[in-house]
């Protein structure tokens, strides 16, 4: 099991390297037949000294969520209890599952069978799994049989926030929502393109690796991670592998 799990940690980190190193090319390549250099000649520039750094006023904006009257609105303008887990707060606390970072929600309960892949429900103030709504940027991942959600192999890459709803939300999503939603929401592709890889290991023969990939092209913005995960875990035949890809395209209507 070990050599099997070094194995395919070493290819899926050369495959990402590689296919990361062909991104950068081709936007290098796309960047330079663009870009025309200037040759328009520069008269009667006059020099003038740098006048004192001006430091830009910083505003903060209030936290929002959408998952609660489906439109954006400041947390404090909600009638219903609802919590934002950020970005900022998954990588501070480096949380590598969703269910995990649920755990840090008041009146959200985690249940987990076992170790790393077993099934793990979640349940808020009190009801079952299948009334708790799963949504991944809205879109409804609850099975059709049982109505619940398993959250095994449900990871934080590339998400932005998690929303939690914590009430009844019947009224906007129907029956299956009695307990309360969970909303994951991933991050939007903005600026030049960027990319990350990641890299690490533990006991049990544990190892991680995550690529990502973040920018934006003209009105279309994309965003994407694939990870993989492999452990032998803390007992005989306990061991879990986990493949996971997600992405998120947006298309700018405007430029607002």
């Amino acid at each position: 099991m070990l050599r099997r799990g070094f194995a395919i940690g070493l290819i899926f980190q050369i495959s990402l390297l590689f296919l990361l190193s062909s991104i950068a090319r081709a936007q290098q390549s796309l960047a330079s037949s663009q870009s025309q250099p200037s040759q328009t000649p520069s008269k009667g520039l006059k020099a003038t000294a740098p006048g004192p750094a001006t430091q830009p006023k910083v505003t903060k904006l209030p936290d929002v969520s959408i998952t609660a009257t489906r439109i954006t609105m400041p947390l404090s303008k909600i009638g219903v209890t609802t919590s934002v887990v950020t970005n900022q707060q998954i990588q501070d606390q480096k949380i590598q599952q969703t269910s995990d970072a649920l755990r840090e929600v008041p009146g959200v309960v985690v249940t987990q069978s076992g170790g790393p892949g077993t099934i793990t429900d979640v349940s808020i103030r009190g009801s079952s799994g299948a009334e708790v709504l799963t949504l991944l940027d809205g879109v409804e991942v609850n099975t059709g049989g049982s109505g619940d959600f398993d959250y095994a192999n449900l990871t934080t890459d590339n998400a932005s926030r998690i929303e939690v709803v914590r009430g009844a939300g019947g009224s906007l999503y129907g029956s299956s929502a009695i307990g309360g939603v969970v909303n994951q929401i991933g991050q939007e592709g903005t600026g030049p393109t960027k990319f990350s890889l990641l890299s690490d290991g533990g006991s049990w023969a544990s190892q991680r690796q995550v690529g990502t990939v973040n920018g934006a092209n003209g009105d279309l913005g994309y965003s994407g991670a694939v990870s993989y995960f492999s452990t032998n875990g803390f007992q005989p035949y306990a061991g879990a592998d986990n493949l996971s890809l997600t992405s998120r395209l947006d298309w700018h209507l405007t430029d607002d």
